[in-house]
């Protein structure tokens, strides 16, 4: 690691808010965002999985086994510095971003689709992220980094940012008066939005002025794991022939990662600042294609057939 990247790392993980680090801004957005998701989640939601098996199993595929085998597989060929490989890696393993499901209705696609895909997608990397980072690092690295992701804390951490949070904000739904839970569903949806831009906002703060070595450095590695893993997304669902609306949802599904998840691993699991870089130039590549697949989108209105 030379001393220029470290210390744009450095420039991440320095941005605060009222003494707030990036790190625990990232652990309190991802858990409100986590709460608002729950309080949208009805039990009804998770019968699509046994009601569309096919669109559900296909999504959950691309985002759980094809979205790692790309970046994996560009890691190889591209061959980044090692702070890169790392992030890339980590992010290729945390799916589900809870953002996909207003994408998804930008799109003008299955938003229940992509609500019940982030919702198993984020019980199921429980298990899976560590396994996977592991894997990646195992293969990636050489035995002198000692770079491992500890699995049992990565596990717990993960039920405290994501499972629980879900589970309440579900339990406030079902339990309060609707007088009550619609406004504070309102305030919750309010406030998770304006975490994640706080994040984004100092994520970028921190970087401005840096964007040309980071766009050397691991620009085509983010830029070819979005456009690659969004093709695979749209494709596989043309390959099982599934209706447009689906069809794009399973490009944002696939194609948008949980770019918050992936900063609090980096930044407070295996506590190295370095390995938010990518993420950070992720997340720029990934609104760039988003938006222009929304504005594509939006310019082809769906018939009748396409529902």
């Amino acid at each position: 690691m030379n001393q220029e990247t470290a210390t744009i790392a450095e420039l991440v993980l320095e941005q605060t808010l009222f003494g707030i680090s990036m790190g625990q801004l990232g652990r309190y957005g991802l858990v409100v965002i986590m709460l608002t998701m729950g309080m949208h989640l009805r039990l009804t939601d998770f019968k699509l999985l046994f009601n569309r098996p096919v669109s559900v199993i296909t999504g959950l595929a691309g985002q759980m086994l094809f979205l790692p085998l790309v970046a994996f597989s560009l890691i190889w060929l591209l061959k980044p510095e090692l702070h890169i490989a790392v992030g890339a890696i980590v992010l290729a393993c945390c799916p589900g971003a809870a953002t996909s499901n207003y994408f998804s209705y930008l799109v003008r696609g299955d938003v229940a689709l992509s609500v019940t895909l982030t919702a198993i997608s984020g019980m199921l990397v429980v298990i899976t992220l560590p396994l996977l980072v592991n894997l990646g690092f195992m293969v990636f690295t050489d035995s002198s980094s000692d770079i491992r992701l500890p699995v049992l804390e990565t596990m717990l951490q993960i039920l405290q940012l994501l499972i629980l949070p879900v589970a309440i904000g579900m339990l406030l739904r079902y339990k309060l008066p609707e007088t009550i839970a619609d406004p504070l569903q309102r305030l919750s949806s309010s406030l998770s939005f304006a975490l994640m831009m706080i994040v984004v906002v100092l994520s970028f703060a921190g970087l401005w002025g840096h964007f040309g070595e980071l766009i050397i450095s691991c620009g085509l590695l983010a830029f070819l794991t979005n456009v690659i893993t969004m093709a695979a997304g749209y494709g596989s669902g043309v390959l099982m022939k599934l209706p447009l609306k689906q069809r794009r949802t399973l490009c944002v599904e696939v194609g948008i990662q949980n770019f918050l998840l992936a900063m609090v691993i980096a930044l407070t699991v295996l506590k190295n600042p370095d390995y938010a870089i990518f993420p950070v130039m992720y997340l720029l590549m990934m609104y760039v294609s988003v938006f222009t697949f929304i504005g594509w989108c939006r310019l082809r209105p769906l018939s009748s057939e396409d529902s």
